[in-house]
Parts: C-alpha cells; structure tokens; sequence
C-alpha cells in the first residue's frame, strides 16, 4: 500500500473547508479548534497554535493526523456521490 499524501497544507486551507471537516469529528473544545484554524488557515506552525491556545503538542498533532487521514477518506469515496 502506497503512503498517503499530506492533504491538508498549512496555511491554504479554506476557513469552510476546515470547518466542515471538523464538522465530522468529535472534536468540541474551542481551543483545539482555534489551534487547528491557525495552523491549517493561518499557516503558523504546530507549536506556535499550541502556545497560543494552550493545548498540547500532542493533542494538536493528533487532531492534524485524524483531519488528514478524514480529508483522505472523503476524497476516495467522493467518486460514489459524483
């Protein structure tokens, strides 16, 4: 099985884009949320977002793998729906 490619880059994610994919997830906590609009929209780095909005790095690098990983799914199952 190939790796999958990085889907979400840093800083040229769509503000609606992101909020519909949060959309999906489970994912409440404000804080989380902000740090993941600055990272994918904002374009600051992991742990710049972290600082900012006091949550872990490792929190915040999990919830970047799950929404990569869920922007992936979406895009392969799309072709079912086109």
């Amino acid at each position: 099985m190939a790796p999958r490619k990085r889907e979400l880059v840093p800083g040229h994610v769509d503000p609606e884009h992101l909020r519909r994919l949060i959309g999906f997830t489970k994912i409440a906590a404000e804080s989380v949320k902000s740090a993941l609009y600055s990272h994918f929209v904002e374009g600051k780095k992991q742990s710049v977002a972290c600082a900012e909005f006091g949550i872990s790095n490792t929190t915040l690098s999990r919830k970047v793998s799950d929404l990569n990983n869920l922007s992936q799914e979406i895009r392969d199952i799309s072709v079912f729906y086109q």
